[in-house]
This record gives C-alpha cells, sequence and structure tokens, in this order.
C-alpha cells in the first residue's frame, strides 16, 4: 500500500502552521498532495516569508523526499555544473603550515542559497491556503471539552484550528506553552518536583556551547586566489576546537562560508549577548588566527560577518500533546554540523502529511495519528542529534575518528606528511562513512508505512 496515494478521510480539517520557514512550507506543500481537502492556514511572524538565510545543503535523503513532492525540476534549475568543481566534500587538516586533505565524502550534496530553497517550497504552495503575515503566537488554548484549538496573537485576533503545527523554530512558543502546559498538568496530578522541572526546562533551547561566524563571498573574489581549495567544490577545514565550511550557492556565483568554534564545557551555560549579531572582521581574524593560508584567506574574505550562537533543543520526551504537534527546529533544534537540520523537518513533515492523509486519520483518531508521529520521528530524529555531536568534534579534532584507528587529532605538525598515506586516508574515510552512513545512503521514505503501521497497532518500536 503507497501512502501517498491514500484518500483522506479529513475533508474539511482546520490544520494551523504557526512558522513559515523551510520544514512549515514543506509540510504545506507535502500536506496538499496527500490531503487536498484539508484547509490550511500558515501564520508567519514576520511581514512577509523569510528569505534571508545562508546556504543550505540537501543530501540524497532529503531530495527523495522532494521528488516525492514533484519538486526536482524546479530545484535542477537552481543548479549549474560548474568546471573543476564536483559535489562532494573534503575534509582538510588546516592547523599545519601546509594544509592537507584527509579525506572526501562518498556522495554529491546539493548546496543552495537558502532563499532560493524557500522560494521553489512558495511557489507550490496552493493558491487556496491561507497565509497570514505578522502574526505573533502569543498564546494557545487545547481544551478537550472544545471542538477546536483557539490561537491567540499579539494583535489581538483569534483563529480556531483542528489540528495546531509547531514549526516556529528554536524559540518556539508552541513548545514554551506546550511544556508549560505539561508541566501544570503533572503538578496539579501530584508529580514530582524533579518530573515538573524538568517539563518546565524543555520549554527552552540550551546553549551548545558552539558559535557560528556566517558569511556569503563572491566566487570572484576567491578566483583572485588561484588554486584555491574552495574553488574544487564543498571543504571543510579542520583544526582544534574550530573548523571552517565552505560551499558555492546561487548556481555557482557565490560561496556560503561557515566558521565554526567550540568552547569545551559550556554546553548548557547562558550564552551572553544576543542569539545573533554583527561582528567586525577583526573579531573573527583573532578568533581563528593560526588556520593554513588557504583557510586563513577565506577568513580574510569575511569583510562583515555575523556570528549566531548555537542553541539546542535537548531530547524531549515527546513531540505532541493533545491535537497540537512540533516539527522542526521546534522540537529538536540541532547542531549544524551534518548539514541536515532543514533535512530532518522536511523528513517530520512527510511522516505527518503521510498520516494526516491517510483513510486511518479520522476525526476521532487524530490524536492517534499525532502520536505515531511521535513515536516514529523522534527516536530517529534525537539519533541524528547525537551524530551530530559526533561529527563536530570529529571536525574539531576532539575525537578519534575512528575507533579502531589511531587518534590522528594527537599528530603534529611534524608528522604532516602521514595525513596523505592512502591507510590515514582510509581510514578518515571510513570513520565518516560510519558516521555519514545514514544521511548518505539511507531512505526516509520507509517511515512513512512504519508510521502508517504504528497507527494500526502492527509495531511498536521504529528502529534508526
Amino acid at each position: 500500500m503507497e501512502s501517498t496515494k491514500l484518500e483522506s478521510q479529513l475533508t474539511g480539517l482546520r490544520v494551523a502552521v504557526v512558522g513559515g520557514g523551510i520544514t512549515g512550507l514543506a509540510f504545506a506543500v507535502g500536506l496538499s498532495k496527500s490531503a487536498p481537502d484539508v484547509q490550511v492556514d500558515i501564520y508567519e511572524t514576520t511581514s512577509s516569508f523569510g528569505t534571508v538565510g545562508a546556504g543550505i545543503g540537501m543530501w540524497p535523503r532529503v531530495w527523495e523526499i522532494m521528488e516525492v513532492h514533484g519538486l526536482t525540476d524546479a530545484f535542477k534549475s537552481l543548479r549549474v555544473d560548474v568546471p573543476g568543481i564536483d559535489s562532494h566534500f573534503k575534509f582538510r587538516r588546516s592547523d599545519l603550515p601546509r594544509g592537507v586533505q584527509v579525506g572526501e565524502a562518498k556522495v554529491d550534496v546539493r548546496t543552495y542559497h537558502r532563499a532560493d530553497l524557500l522560494q521553489v517550497l512558495l511557489d507550490h504552495i496552493p493558491s487556496h491556503y491561507g497565509t497570514h503575515f505578522s502574526k505573533r503566537l502569543t498564546s494557545y488554548s487545547d481544551d478537550p471539552a472544545q471542538d477546536s484549538v483557539t490561537l491567540i496573537f499579539d494583535d489581538g485576533t483569534i483563529a480556531a484550528c483542528d489540528v495546531l503545527i509547531g514549526s516556529d523554530g528554536i524559540k518556539s512558543v508552541v513548545r514554551r506553552i506546550l511544556y508549560e502546559d505539561l508541566a501544570d498538568d503533572a503538578q496539579t496530578k501530584g508529580g514530582s518536583f524533579e518530573t515538573v522541572q524538568s517539563l518546565r526546562a524543555h520549554a527552552h533551547s540550551v546553549w551548545s556551547g558552539e558559535v557560528a561566524y556566517r558569511h556569503i563571498i563572491s566566487r570572484e573574489m576567491v578566483e583572485k586566489i588561484p588554486g584555491h581549495p574552495s574553488l574544487a567544490g564543498p571543504m571543510i577545514y579542520m583544526a582544534k576546537h574550530k573548523y571552517l565550511l565552505t560551499y558555492p550557492i546561487s548556481l555557482g556565483r557565490a560561496f556560503s562560508v561557515g566558521a565554526f568554534l567550540t568552547y569545551p564545557g559550556k554546553l548548557g551555560t547562558n550564552y551572553e549577548g544576543p542569539w545573533t549579531r554583527d561582528v567586525t572582521q577583526e573579531e573573527i581574524q583573532a578568533e581563528f588566527f593560526g588556520f593554513e593560508p588557504a583557510a586563513q584567506a577565506v577568513i580574510d574574505l569575511m569583510d562583515k560577518p555575523s556570528l549566531w550562537a548555537i542553541n539546542v533543543v535537548e531530547d524531549l520526551p515527546t513531540f505532541t500533546s493533545g491535537r497540537v504537534v512540533l516539527l522542526g527546529d521546534a522540537a529538536h533544534a540541532m547542531r549544524p554540523h551534518q548539514g541536515v537540520g532543514a533535512g530532518q523537518g522536511v523528513e517530520d513533515g512527510m511522516v505527518l502529511a503521510t498520516l494526516l492523509g491517510s483513510p486511518l486519520a479520522t476525526r476521532d483518531t487524530l490524536r492517534a495519528a499525532l502520536r505515531a508521529y511521535d513515536a516514529i520521528r523522534r527516536p530517529v530524529v534525537q539519533e541524528v542529534a547525537k551524530r551530530s555531536i559526533d561529527i563536530g568534534r570529529s571536525c574539531y579534532l576532539e575525537r578519534p575518528w575512528s575507533s579502531s584507528h589511531e587518534d590522528l587529532s594527537t599528530v603534529g605538525e611534524c608528522d604532516a606528511e602521514r595525513f596523505q598515506d592512502p591507510a590515514m586516508v582510509s581510514a578518515f574515510e571510513e570513520a565518516i562513512d560510519d558516521l555519514f552512513g545514514w544521511v548518505w545512503y539511507g531512505s526516509a521514505l520507509p517511515l512513512r508505512q512504519c508510521a502508517l503501521d504504528y497507527m494500526e497497532g502492527k509495531t511498536d518500536e521504529f528502529k534508526f
């Protein structure tokens, strides 16, 4: 039984999507395919759908979902083959006087400007869907005694829906209210102090102890440095507690740059200052001093960088309560080291859209559909988040690249030539293959049937 072909039993169901980013829009596109008669309203805090942002990568696992949604032709028009550039990430040891390449990814990654990706999604949102701007959610009420969920916005307006989708990002208002309500309910029922406090803590994200400096630089600028490694394709320059990422976007006319820095032991502490801010070139040059010349040259081209504190949502005990459900960063904001954060939101939306489009979903079984989504997606995405930690530590040279091989992070400058030994390169590539294999070779499509089986009671667990 092909899940995307099932006939929905929820004609006229009202779905409210709070948050019009990649996750919310991808879910809306998916739902338009699986349940075309469902009424969808998208509420966005800003005055328009935001197209500001840096680059974004799309691994084969997500590309497969875009094929299901019928979007790949639109995405193909946003890429152009540039002579001399391939789409395999290459990894360099860059804390040496002369950097050396230590391995590369086994599969292509498609890279885009975030604005271009969002525009494709916007172009495929059905015209009959409601889109509402400058709508900042302040509260909602999901009273089981009422027929619908009530949404209250800061402009005084009120709306109603049958299902509330919280795709409102890491600062999610929906998550905050959901977990404050769960905490209040646990307290009323005599739950322990520890249980109540734990639920309240889940309402908020925490600082990962990491920051990222982001910038977009023109290809023309990089081409002024003959033979620069980044001109050959996506590149990761690694050094102790920091690394630099570059990859082409905007039809190859520009490069998205991310310079990542970790402060060991700072996870869970308060980040002082705004989460995002513009910084001076001198600040980033001081933080990333000591890279090999090729990496330092990229840092020197970041003339107007911005700094982003990397906050995360640690493992939640549930993504749903009542008729409310969390998707994307609202549910599982993670470290960016796999380049899969947005893709995991897309996977969320595909699974939930499949459930809501199934004849198994009726007004009487809506809560069961949301619970099936939670049971199937939450274990997967929380394992993905753990892998992002390991990949980050590998790129920060904080851990052995493989449990069965020498810890190459301890090798000194005088031994740099050892990195180019075929056995060393093989060891590194084996290690990254172990960490990235799920997204390179795996498929999210079977999760659709897993979720339907769970809802029918055919299975009670899912293993990553």
